[in-house]
């Protein structure tokens, strides 16, 4: 089973890449970046179930972040900026069973990752 998880992980991460590099060159086509914007978080959930089925200890690197430049680019829809801040809010995430997965020697990373990302989030 821990094969297919990671192996899945990988193809989502290299999809996830892909469309983060597209995006400087699509700022100007609002329609396709919208289809980009819902890809890559539908990417993202995937990656969080199957992250979330696992019960390993989590590194840095094991999180399926949101690139936040990515973000920045692609137009975010109210709907979506509340549901990314359900995952991303630093109290909600702070207190999930993910974060208590998470390896000690990571914690501070994460942290100022999570921070990050929601005001990111924040400032659309």
């Amino acid at each position: 089973m821990k094969a297919g998880w990671y192996e899945n992980k990988l193809k989502a991460r290299w999809r996830s890449y892909q469309i983060e590099n597209t995006t400087a060159e699509m700022k100007a086509l609002s329609l396709k970046n919208k289809s980009l914007l819902s890809e890559l978080i539908e990417i993202n959930e995937g990656q969080w179930k199957l992250l979330e089925a696992t019960n390993d200890i989590l590194r840095f690197e094991d999180i399926p972040w949101l690139n936040g430049d990515a973000m920045k680019v692609l137009h975010i829809k109210k709907e979506t900026k509340k549901k990314l801040l359900l995952r991303w809010h630093p109290d909600r995430f702070f207190s999930s069973k993910i974060w208590s997965r998470i390896h000690k020697d990571d914690t501070e990373k994460v942290k100022e990752r999570v921070n990050d990302l929601c005001r990111i989030i924040t400032s659309f």
